[in-house]
């Protein structure tokens, strides 16, 4: 790690100085880090026997050896939601909490693959071991917890503290980290500010939109749909797109974007809902600008970085019917990107290659279904419509920013494979059929900034196809969106 930077007001900064004095570890506390573990599986203890009468459809009384041996770790056949959004939000509090007790990465992955193991071994003892929830639970809490500490970090990285405005969000928004700092009584470093009053070692944007958004699937009319999204992206690198020289081995989750969102129609009916969080847990980056400080007309070079991807993604779409569902976690994955800056132009290539532990709706199995009405298969299909399998995805994202209007492009690319032979009810299946899925997505999106620089407004396109097979059946559904938006980006 080396080099140095210009701010706006021609100041050389040295990058060490400023990354360490903002992004160094702090002091760990694992007693703290434990009693939250305590806590939160305490809350879950509370809740699952709570709602005993629900839980008890899965109680199947495995031995403690079974469960040891892998004879009673099996695929669960819950609800969609509660597999893949309960769970890993689970993980993400055991991760969180972890991070912001001062763990590093490593040891605040051990610490939610542990927790994670603790409920699934010991306090379900009444249940199979569940292994779609020690994919799920670990994997997405990682991902979504190593965003939320990145969060909650950044809300508590005003200089000397900030003012009002800055305090209020630390303690709020940013609560998790500002427990620990009060209890450590860490005020964060006095140093240059961003344009949110917060530390300028992060770059940030952030878009808050209301969206009128339509599907068209070929078959169904047309409706649009009111909505939101929002767009995060938090990069832990101090002058980044600024002019200067310097480069650093990063460790600390220090590349975050998140996208969600969800429309509804005129009766206030739910038609679909997504959430995707990708952060950069490791890598090496490397700047090169050149320019006027104060002018970024006059700025040419590049950034570049590799690193390692921990990442969630979950959709859920109900209009138009039939539902279209799909969750992934991370494996997680190899990422790369370039920005290039040219006389006030900046565009952006970044590819990403994404093995994943996938749940995912079949679209061949209405088809098979029909050919084979009685037949006993894996009771997550049988039950809910959906399957476990191992996937690979790949996506390319290609951006120009020009001055007061940015367009956006992305291809995505993901194949699942499903898992025979796990289900919990395995001794009953008559028929276990392998299945495989599909899906292409391309996106557009042009977002155009009003003057003042706080509204914007953006048009985007989406085109998605998916094809899958089960045994000889095959299927298909391809569906177009179209979404207009207002937002606040600041």
């Amino acid at each position: 790690m080396s080099g140095a930077f210009f701010d706006e007001e021609g100041l050389e900064l040295d990058f060490d100085d400023l990354y360490w004095a903002n992004l160094k570890p702090e002091e760990t506390h694992v007693g703290l880090a434990f009693a939250w573990q305590g806590l939160i599986l305490g809350l879950g203890t509370w809740w699952y026997w709570a709602n005993a009468s629900e839980n008890a459809k899965d109680w199947e009384f495995p031995s403690f050896r079974s469960r040891l041996t892998g004879e009673a770790v099996r695929f669960d056949d819950n609800h969609f939601t509660i597999n893949h959004v309960s769970h890993p939000f689970a993980g993400a509090a055991y991760y969180g909490m972890a991070r912001s007790a001062g763990m590093g990465i490593a040891g605040a992955t051990g610490m939610t693959i542990l927790s994670s193991s603790i409920w699934e071994y010991l306090l379900e003892w009444r249940e199979q071991v569940s292994l779609n929830d020690q994919f799920f639970t670990p994997l997405g809490g990682i991902a979504i917890g190593e965003g939320i500490y990145r969060l909650a970090h950044y809300f508590n990285s005003a200089p000397g503290g900030g003012g009002l405005t800055q305090r209020v969000l630390a303690a709020t928004v940013g609560a998790p980290v500002w427990f620990h700092r009060w209890y450590d009584d860490i005020v964060p470093p006095e140093g240059p500010a961003d344009s949110l009053g917060f530390s300028a070692a992060y770059h940030h944007r952030f878009r808050l939109a209301y969206a009128r958004a339509g599907i068209d699937d070929g078959d169904t009319p047309f409706e649009p749909r009111n909505g939101f999204g929002l767009d995060v992206e938090l990069y832990a690198v101090p002058g980044l797109g600024r002019p200067g020289v310097f480069d650093v081995f990063f460790t600390e989750g220090n590349l975050l974007d998140i996208e969600a969102g969800a429309t509804w129609d005129d009766d206030g009916v739910g038609a679909d809902w997504y959430m995707r969080v990708e952060t950069v847990m490791l890598g090496y980056l490397l700047q090169d600008v050149t320019g006027v400080p104060d002018d970024i007309s006059t700025r040419w070079g590049t950034t570049v970085y590799v690193g390692l991807v921990a990442g969630y993604e979950h959709v859920q779409q109900w209009q138009p019917e039939p539902r279209d569902r799909f969750a992934k976690v991370l494996l997680p994955g190899a990422d790369a990107g370039i920005w290039l800056y040219g006389g006030g132009v900046v565009g952006r290539i970044r590819l990403t290659v994404q093995p994943s532990f996938d749940s995912i709706d079949s679209v061949a199995a209405p088809v098979w279904f029909e050919r084979n009405p009685e037949t006993v298969v894996r009771s997550v299909l049988r039950r809910r419509g959906y399957y476990y399998g191992f996937g690979l995805g790949s996506r390319l994202q290609l951006e120009l920013d020009i001055d007061w209007l940015r367009i956006e492009t992305e291809a995505r690319f993901y194949h699942v494979e499903s898992i025979e032979g796990l289900d919990r009810e395995q001794e009953e299946v008559e028929v276990d059929p392998p299945i495989e899925d599909d899906m292409v997505r391309y996106r557009g999106t042009a977002v155009v900034t009003l003057p003042g620089r706080l509204l914007s407004l953006g048009l985007t396109y989406i085109h998605t196809r998916r094809w899958g097979k089960m045994e000889r059946d095959t299927a298909e559904r391809s569906f177009d969106r179209i979404e207009a938006t207002l937002g606040v980006e600041f």
